[in-house]
């Protein structure tokens, strides 16, 4: 999982994340794609209580 800012599209999110709540990104390389996959929760719990938002699998060479 990458440290600091956001790598892949994150416009999606505007609409799915509440005013307010943290977003964490995890990202997994399968091959020739990448599998992102967003959480969101209240920014003062542990991150093991955020709940998966989306998911999206893109080509490994895509730019955002």
């Amino acid at each position: 999982m990458p440290e600091g800012p956001f790598f892949g599209p994150q416009e999606v999110l505007l609409e799915l994340a509440e005013p307010g709540r943290a977003i964490l990104e995890w990202v997994y390389e399968q091959g020739e794609a990448v599998l992102y996959i967003w959480f969101s929760g209240d920014p003062g719990r542990p991150t093991t209580s955020f709940r998966v938002i989306e998911f999206a699998t893109f080509p490994n060479d895509a730019v955002f």
